[in-house]
């Protein structure tokens, strides 16, 4: 029962990154839009969608150092030696 429960925990995590980054990329292509028409710019989808992933990315990224961090108990997090 409780093998199944964490399957069931992991699709639910699943699924809710999947709608979050589906509305990461819709907030993205919103402000691209917009920078765009200021600048009197035409910015091709498949660019947009490359900058929507590489933000999310990132932002994953940071969360994951974060957690790191309070994991380790530590401040900061360094290039190394």
């Amino acid at each position: 029962m409780e093998e199944s429960r964490s399957e069931l925990e992991r699709e639910n995590d699943g699924e809710a990154t999947e709608v979050v980054r589906d509305r990461f990329r819709l907030s993205t292509i919103s402000i691209v839009e917009a920078q765009a028409k200021k600048n009197d710019i035409k910015i091709s989808e498949p660019i947009v969608a490359c900058i929507s992933d590489l933000a999310f990315k990132y932002t994953v990224l940071v969360k994951s150092v974060e957690l790191m961090k309070k994991v380790l108990k530590i401040r900061t997090v360094g290039k190394g030696p």
